[in-house]
């Protein structure tokens, strides 16, 4: 101690400040720390001076830290903290600092198992004080030593303060107290939990004082888990219905919490004689609003503990409950908006569940319409051909604050809903929402592509990345390349894919700007995860070589960092060109890219590397992507004889209509013409018909032209 002190003179005097001199006066956070973090003395020996004569402030870090000072010197430090704790210059902020101090160090296990007795009389003497708010972090404290393996006599003595707390003489804040370490002492000897123990639970859980009710309430949660369910039937469930129908609301609120946790522990028919009656009772009629706020927010957990055992009439009594919950307060309506895929599932479809559905959604309540909004899709599909489900899924598109939830879950509603009305959504949020939104609804579009018409990408989406790649700031070019690749992945269409490819070229490849060039780097770096190695080597390869003689030091670095991703998807034939590659770059003017390209050529040629690349996994992958590409060609093949096809028979159909239009104005104007002739009083003439009779055959031995008889 005297060393510390020794020490810490001399260390103040370098600093040239004197704690005595300036000890009234406003310490800034320079000054503070710098006292901190001087060198040239230990952390225990600081924490010392610090404890001892320091200011609040430094006191305060001393305590904060102490699970680096416990492990330089862990005993001294303790009882040097022990005795100055209920010194005078010792305020409520700073015992509490030290009980956090002494959690982090429990939890990191610095503590010697022989002291833990002691900090567990420093918690006892702490929870026996009148400083209540002292008593919530050493709890943590008690429940952290009684946790870290302590020995069976400290258990026993642990167990015998509770009991010694919980005695009814005791005040009721101390009562109160006990509860708390019943339910630490309870996760510690689990099965062990009787006897007199169990006694003084109950006798807690009829307390005259309503805060120690209420938290038994708690209590009993953890002790059922622990007890048999004949034990929970006989002797815990008919403590928990007292405390149902406790007089004082916040007890009766936190025993319905309590009585909901516990059904799971109890058999069916338990449930069925004895719960759910209490459940229908106090539960499915009009309570107080406490109370339905509770049972709104456990609702769906109710429903689940019990579904083996809904009746009819017990249906029909929740959905009662659930029309009057409907138009309560907004807690009530926004727990069972965020409970209603549960409770859907329970209860079923049926037009009292649609009716409030469709009144959630239109709730005036943002937040109601989100908490439906994110679990719309797991209702739909509880009941895929509901028409009302679309329906409301398409009203929430609409919403503005309630459709990001609808286009995240883009999987699900794309084949449900118009996918067009949900890209023209991503597309407008993508054009005038600020960075950070357009950058959420990137990465969803990236997530869903395959959910959407390539054809609708191509021609709404692909323009605005294009346009963002060059006007929007780092995260939204480098986000926009990344989506655009995937898109081009699954684009069939040979002729727009290499079209959309040499626009990124011109713009990007050959750009001025050396941004521009990385930028079209960090697009081949994603591109090359899904294409195959004669597409690399076709459209893309000619262009990196080409970069590599830039003359902007950056983009040449680019090129380094990715040679060992090149070497991965170049042909074999082409190998030869990347170690040309290499060694033009482990010789270039900077120094920077000379040692990545070193670097890239160590990695190219270790062991792990070899086996990667050359592994039956990366060789199946690489296998699989020009199978697709084929499959690709293919499907543009099929679809460009497909569009021949139906042009050959459009033009056939339109040919035949334009010769029956023909012959129809025809007609008209033949009859036109003879009802003319007709009102003029004009003959008609009427062109003789060709005899389609077939001719009569002769007789054999007549004429074949019969005589003129005149």
């Amino acid at each position: 101690m005297v060393s510390a002190l020794q020490n810490g003179k001399s260390y103040f005097n370098e600093t040239q400040f004197e704690i005595e001199g300036i000890s009234g006066t406003k310490k800034t956070e320079a000054e503070i720390q710098l006292w901190s973090t001087t060198e040239g003395i230990s952390e225990f020996e600081k924490g010392m001076i610090f404890l001892q004569s320091g200011f609040p402030q430094q006191k305060l870090w001393a305590l904060q830290n102490l699970d680096k000072i416990f492990r330089e010197n862990f005993e001294g430090m303790f009882n040097f903290v022990k005795n100055r704790f209920n010194a005078e210059d010792w305020d409520l902020e700073l015992k509490i600092a030290f009980g956090q101090g002494v959690i982090n160090a429990v939890k990191q296990e610095i503590f010697p198992q022989g002291l833990c007795e002691e900090i567990l009389e420093v918690c006892i003497s702490i929870l026996r004080s009148l400083a209540t708010s002292l008593h919530e972090t050493w709890i943590q404290v008690f429940a952290c030593v009684i946790s870290s393996g302590i020995s069976n006599t400290q258990i026993e003595k642990a167990i015998s303060f509770t009991i010694d707390l919980s005695d009814f003489n005791q005040k009721p804040v101390f009562r109160h107290v006990s509860c708390k370490l019943l339910k630490i002492i309870a996760q510690k000897i689990k099965f062990g939990f009787k006897g007199q123990l169990f006694q003084r639970a109950k006798a807690l859980s009829q307390d005259t004082d309503s805060e120690v009710r209420q938290e038994m309430c708690i209590t009993w949660i953890e002790i059922c888990n622990y007890k048999s369910q004949n034990e929970i039937q006989e002797k815990i469930f008919y403590e928990i219905l007292k405390l149902v129908d406790d007089e004082v609301i916040s007890v009766k609120v936190e025993a319905v919490v309590c009585l909901i946790k516990v059904i799971p522990f109890l058999s069916k028919d338990f449930i069925s004689r004895h719960a759910i009656p209490v459940i229908k009772k106090e539960l499915l009629v009009e309570t107080h609003i406490e109370i339905q706020h509770i049972f709104s927010e456990l609702i769906g957990e109710l429903l689940i503990s019990i579904k083996p055992l809904i009746s009819p009439d017990i249906r029909e009594s929740f959905l009662k409950s659930l029309l009057f919950l409907k138009d309560s307060d907004f807690i009530v309506r926004k727990n069972i908006a965020y409970n209603f895929p549960a409770i859907f599932s329970i209860l079923g479809t049926c037009q009292i569940m649609k009716d409030i559905l469709t009144r959630f959604v239109n709730d005036a309540e943002s937040e109601i319409k989100i908490a439906i909004a994110k679990g719309l899709h797991e209702i739909s599909k509880l009941d895929i051909s509901c028409k009302t489900i679309a329906f409301l899924a398409t009203q929430l598109l609409e919403d503005q604050e309630s459709q990001f939830f609808i286009i995240k879950n883009a999987q699900w509603w794309a084949s449900r809903i118009s996918s067009i009305s949900i890209l023209g959504k991503i597309t407008n949020s993508i054009q005038t929402g600020n960075w950070r939104e357009q950058i959420k609804f990137l990465e969803i579009l990236n997530e869903n592509i395959v959910n959407f018409h390539i054809n609708d990408l191509l021609e709404n989406i692909v323009p605005i990345l294009l346009q963002k790649m060059q006007n929007d700031n780092f995260s939204l070019k480098l986000l926009s390349a990344r989506v655009l690749s995937r898109i081009l992945y699954h684009t069939h269409y040979t002729s727009r894919k290499l079209e959309i490819i040499n626009s990124i070229k011109d713009k990007f490849a050959r750009s001025s700007s050396c941004y521009d060039r990385i930028l079209f780097i960090d697009f081949i770096e994603f591109s090359m995860s899904y294409q195959s190695k004669e597409y690399f080597s076709k459209n893309f390869f000619d262009e990196i070589l080409n970069i590599s003689h830039d003359l902007i030091d950056s983009v040449r670095l680019k090129i380094a960092m990715i040679l060992p991703i090149i070497r991965e998807v170049i042909p074999d034939r082409q190998i030869y060109q990347v170690e040309n590659l290499t060694e033009f770059l482990i010789e270039d003017s900077s120094a920077n890219v000379r040692n990545t390209a070193i670097n890239s050529k160590e990695i190219m040629k270790s062991d792990e590397y070899n086996k990667k690349i050359y592994s039956d996994e990366e060789q199946r992958d690489f296998q699989q992507r020009c199978k697709f590409e084929e499959e690709q060609a293919k499907l543009d093949s099929k679809e460009i004889e497909d569009n021949k096809r139906r042009m050959v028979v459009e033009f056939a159909s339109k040919a035949r209509e334009a010769l029956r239009q023909k012959r129809n104005e025809k007609a008209k104007t033949q009859i036109s013409h003879l009802k003319t002739r007709s009102a003029s009083g004009q003959p008609i003439l009427v062109k003789p018909q060709r005899n389609t009779q077939p001719s009569i055959p002769l007789r054999a031995g007549s004429s074949s032209r019969r005589k003129n008889p005149y």
